[in-house]
This record gives structure tokens, C-alpha cells and sequence, in this order.
């Protein structure tokens, strides 16, 4: 999309575009639906973040461990690495 001579969105970046328009959209739709106001859509979103963000944290935490105990060697984490990853054999 252009305005003139100037690009307005980078074709690389479409995806993510359509996803914050999606979001705006959804939003908005939500609103209005309920008949709140934003300021209850960001009271809800700090409860929810709340609630939820050990479980939104964690996936990472296992991953940062299973790559620092990788690089270590140790248990089971090096085994699956050196065992079943380079030799190719699949389950």
C-alpha cells in the first residue's frame, strides 16, 4: 500500500499488520458488544495477565533450561540431543 511515493506497509510485514488490525477489530467489536468501556477492557487484561502469567512464562523457563542443561551435558536433555536428534531416528 502507498500514499504517493511513500510505502505505508512493508510486504514483509503483512502478517503482523493484519494481526494488531484483527486485534483492534476484535476490541472494538467487544466493546461494543458489552456496552463497556476501554477502561474495563484494560482492568480485565491486567486481572487475566495475572492469573495467567506463570503459565505464559513457563514453556520459556523449560526451554532456557533444557538449552542451558544441554549445553552442560547433563541428564536426559543430552541423551535426546546426541542420541535421537544427530543419528536421525525418528519415534
Amino acid at each position: 500500500m502507498k500514499f504517493g511515493d511513500v510505502s505505508l506497509i512493508n510486504p514483509k510485514q503483512v502478517a503482523r499488520i493484519a494481526l494488531g488490525l484483527g486485534c483492534i477489530v476484535g476490541l472494538a467489536t467487544a466493546l461494543r458488544t458489552t456496552g463497556e468501556g476501554p477502561l474495563a477492557a484494560a482492568r480485565e487484561d491486567g486481572r487475566l495477565l495475572q492469573l495467567l502469567s506463570w503459565s505464559l512464562i513457563f514453556p520459556a523457563m523449560l526451554a532456557a533450561l533444557g538449552g542451558i542443561m544441554g549445553k552442560a551435558g547433563v541428564g536426559s536433555v543430552s541423551l535426546l540431543k546426541s542420541g535421537i536428534f544427530n543419528n536421525g531416528a525418528h519415534g
